[in-house]
This record gives structure tokens, sequence and C-alpha cells, in this order.
């Protein structure tokens, strides 16, 4: 578990001239700044009309981050059995997946050197062409089996890192895990075609078995970007909600500092930033989560994906944002008294952030194709 807040002390404590830098001062007595404090006072004014009209607003955003948190304590709990379990799936499946690459392109290449020996063939029965006709269609059986594979390998790999998510509700995980695995079976079918592919197999034989696989790919890859997608969307909420456990504290430590006395209007302007940038990260991460909701239809995938994704990327950039406030708020909380003692109350938060690999297994449903 982390102590959000006590982190973010630590990393003021460690480059204090940094972030000092970045802070907006409320220290309003001091005489040498005089401008500073018009301006300050300037902006609180407004602020407090501001608050005022939007009064109701900040209300409905409190009460849809709660509605956010209630449905994330219905997240499974997994032990560290199942996880290390999932994670030890998700590298086989991974290893396989590398496998299944090189030996499609290498495949590829073979048809390729192939096609170019029969070019040259204008006597179908010398021995070199009758050997290229044979060798035509094996390598055409391999790739066909290999790109199988590839799918094959994506989705368990995809399966793997369902089974250690623990973002999702049992509900969620469920469902997502029929889905995947009635592709698997779907494509496994489909890999048959290829694998009963023989020294007598036509060409037509072959252009059948590669339209059996390509259907079988083109109604799994919805599926598949779905999925994807929707793991690393369900992280965005899940730190999201963590955010609101900061928020949660923030406001107890402020009402604290207000009923001791404190001047702290200038920090309640970073507060309610604060907010508001956690409301439109929450809000971004909604948008995406009811297009993952959606049927989506053969051919509409890639367009509603992207929106969807575009949603995603802009909530992150709103919690990269709320994790600026929140060192600025940690510096102004701090310089005054009592304040380190407040902040250094330990929150308690699971750690949470997207990995490369999230953003790698956004691009690889593509990648397939």
């Amino acid at each position: 578990m982390n102590k959000i807040i006590a982190i973010l002390l630590a990393l003021v404590v460690l480059s204090p001239m940094v972030f000092a830098q970045e802070a907006v001062q409320i220290r309003t007595r001091d005489p040498e700044n005089e401008v500073h404090k018009t301006e300050l006072r300037e902006r609180i004014e407004n602020f407090s009309e501001l608050r005022e009209e939007n009064r109701e607003r900040i209300q409905a955003a409190a009460e849809n981050l709660s509605e956010l948190r209630e449905r994330f304590r219905e997240r499974r709990e997994l032990t560290k059995e199942q996880i290390q379990s999932a994670r030890e799936r998700y590298q086989t499946a991974k290893e396989n997946l590398k496998q299944a690459r090189e030996g499609y392109q290498e495949a590829r290449q073979n048809i390729k050197e192939t096609q170019n020996v029969l070019a040259k063939c204008r006597d179908g029965e010398t021995e070199s062409c009758v050997q290229a006709e044979k060798q035509i269609k094996f390598h055409s059986k391999t790739f066909l089996e290999n790109t199988a594979d590839r799918i094959i390998s994506f989705l368990e790999k995809l399966r793997a890192k369902v089974e250690a998510n623990e973002d999702l509700s049992d509900e969620e995980a469920s469902e997502m895990l029929a889905e995947i695995d009635a592709k698997i079976a779907a494509i496994e079918e489909a890999k048959e075609s290829a694998e009963n592919l023989g020294e007598n197999s036509t060409k037509e034989d072959v252009k059948e078995s590669a339209q059996v696989i390509r259907e079988a790919w083109q109604n799994t890859s919805i599926v598949a970007k779905k999925n994807t997608g929707r793991l690393v969307n369900e992280k965005i909420g899940g730190i999201v909600v963590q955010i609101e456990q900061v928020r949660d504290k923030l406001d107890r430590i402020l009402e604290k500092l207000q009923s001791e006395g404190y001047e702290i209007q200038g920090i309640e302007l970073i507060y309610a930033d604060f907010e508001d940038e956690l409301e439109k990260a929450r809000e971004n991460y909604e948008n995406a989560r009811e297009i993952y909701e959606q049927d989506i239809e053969p051919g509409q995938e890639d367009e509603q994906m992207r929106e969807a994704h575009q949603y995603m990327m802009q909530a992150k950039q709103h919690i990269q944002n709320t994790h600026q406030m929140l060192r600025n708020l940690v510096i102004n909380i701090k310089g005054l008294s009592n304040g380190q003692r407040m902040l250094e109350e330990p929150v308690e938060s699971e750690e949470s952030e997207i990995t490369k690999e999230d953003a790698e297994s956004l691009n690889e449903s593509a990648q397939e194709e």
C-alpha cells in the first residue's frame, strides 16, 4: 500500500528549489510581495464568485466520483499465486507470439523466393519446377499455420492480461474471458483448414484456407481491439479512484486548516483546479468506457477505437495535471505550521500506473492484421 501524500512530500524534501519555483505562494503577510498579494486577492475574489456559480456542478462531480469509487469497490481480489500464474501464461504467450511472427516472416520470404523460381518455369515438367510447385504448397501451408498461431498467441496473451487484472469485477472479467475463448476456438478451427493442406492440395484449396483464416480474424479483431483498450481504460479508472482518495485527505486537511484560522485562499485556488482536472479525467474515462460497452459493427471498429483512445489520452493528460497540482498543494501546505504533520498522515492506496506494456497492447491488435 502506498502513502501517496508522504511520497509527494518526500519529493519536495529532495528537491525544494525546483518545486518552490512551480508553487503558488500563499504567504500573503510578506511585506516584500505586495504586487503578488494584489493579484492573489483578485484571483481569490473571482474564485469565490466562480465557486458559488458552480456549486451544483462541483457537487455533481463529487457524486460522480463517488459512484466510480463504488464501482471499483466491486473489483475482484486476486491472490499473489493467481497473479503470478497469469503473468507466467502471459510470458509464455508472448514468446509463442514472437516465434509465430518469426515463422510467419520466414514462410512469407520462402513463398516469394519460390514464386520467383516458378516465374522462370516455362516447362512445368522439369525437376526444378516440379520441386518448386511442391515447395510453394509447403510454404503456403506453413505461412497460414503461422498466421493462425500469431492470432491465437495474441489472444492468449490478452487472456492472461485479463486474468491478472484487478481493475475488473468478476462479472466483467468472466465476460471478457468468454469472448476471448470463443475467438480462440474460432481461430483454431480455421487453422485446421491449413493443417489439412498437403502435396495434392490445389491452389484453390490454399486460397480457400486463407479466406477462412482471414474471415476468422476479421470477426476476432473487434473483440481483440475492444478488450485491449478496455483493460487500459479500466486501469485509468483505477488511478482516478486513487487520486480521489487523496482528494478526501486534502478535504480533511483544508477543513482543519480553516477551523484553526489559517488563511488558505491561495491553496483553495490550486485545489479548485485540482478538482476540475480530476473531474475531467473521470469524464474522459467514462466516455471511453461507454464506447467499449457498445456493440461495435464490423468495419466501424477502427473509428470507434480511435475515439476511445483519444478519450483515454485526454484522461491521462488530466491525471498528469492533477499530479502537478498535488505537488503544488503539498508545497504550500508544508509551508504552514503543522502542515507537514498533517501531510505525513498516510493515505492508503494501491500502486497503479499505465505501463509501457499497456501502451504496447493498444497497438498490438492492429499489428496482427
